[in-house]
């Protein structure tokens, strides 16, 4: 059974987005509804929120342009968990800048991009909303940081049919099989493309191992959130480990790469064979 690499997943959207014969598919995208386009961004402190410098496909996504921070969010389930994260590193990487003891005068801008594999609650026929931050006394917005929801559940199903290339586009995001994908994008040229780069990453080894790394990550997360006991976080965490050294290793990584792509130190990562 051929295995399925859904857009959904921080590692597969930003391998697309390094690509340069790929970026433009997903930046008219999100200009469409944005107003920003991706295209003269770059990666940008790929682990502000993790505590270390190592800048991998497994991150989360900053893209910088002068003084301009878009952080894209790919959630896949819907809490409040999920809300609150997103909005804290948004107040968080506004403020970073005065933890570097940079001029205080020097505004930054940050806008976070949430896309949401889900219907807005509110309004089951909206597709974007924009939020800005203010006060309810004096209606004066927070300059600095504003945040747009994407919500994909208005595109599920929807096909390309010569007209509706953002539309179809944002339903590829919530695909689930190739044979979904390909019913998707019909004849449409970039959609086809994109799809096929899609089945190529099975050949991919380094894409491979950071891929099923998050896709363990997530899976212990979202169990460690639910037994809300640190306990199991810490044992979660070890059992990451492992099972992304054990799938590297069985690729045949050589050590210094193991440790390049985990942050492990070689005796760290020959204790977990």
């Amino acid at each position: 059974m051929t295995k399925f690499y859904s857009l959904l997943y921080d590692s597969t959207f930003k391998y697309f987005l390094k690509e340069t014969s790929h970026l433009k598919f997903f930046s008219d995208l999100i200009e469409n509804e944005t107003g920003y386009s991706l295209m003269d961004y770059e990666f940008y402190d790929q682990e502000l929120n993790m505590g270390n410098h190592k800048k991998d496909f497994r991150l989360d996504i900053l893209l910088k342009k002068e003084d301009h921070i878009i952080i894209i969010e790919l959630n896949s389930t819907h809490n409040t968990y999920i809300k609150r994260k997103n909005f804290a590193y948004l107040c968080r990487v506004a403020s970073s800048i005065y933890e570097k003891g940079e001029n205080y005068e020097k505004e930054r801008q940050v806008t976070l991009i949430n896309m949401n594999n889900w219907t807005c609650e509110e309004n089951k026929m909206e597709g974007v909303d924009h939020y800005n931050f203010h006060s309810t006394k004096y209606k004066k917005i927070i300059e600095g940081m504003e945040s747009f929801e994407i919500y994909l559940g208005k595109y599920k199903g929807m096909v390309y049919n010569g007209s509706n290339k953002v539309e179809a586009g944002f339903s590829l995001f919530t695909a689930q099989s190739y044979i979904e994908a390909r019913a998707i994008v019909k004849d449409w040229k970039e959609g086809g493309e994109i799809v096929d780069e899609l089945e190529k990453l099975e050949y991919n080894d380094e894409f491979n191992a950071v891929y099923d790394a998050e896709v363990v990550q997530k899976k212990l997360e979202n169990s460690a959130r639910l037994e809300g006991e640190s306990i199991g976080i810490k044992k979660g965490e070890k059992h990451k480990e492992r099972e992304i050294v054990r799938s590297m290793l069985k690729k045949n990584f050589d050590l210094k790469t193991i440790m390049d792509i985990v942050g492990l130190s070689k005796e760290e990562i020959l204790s977990l064979q």
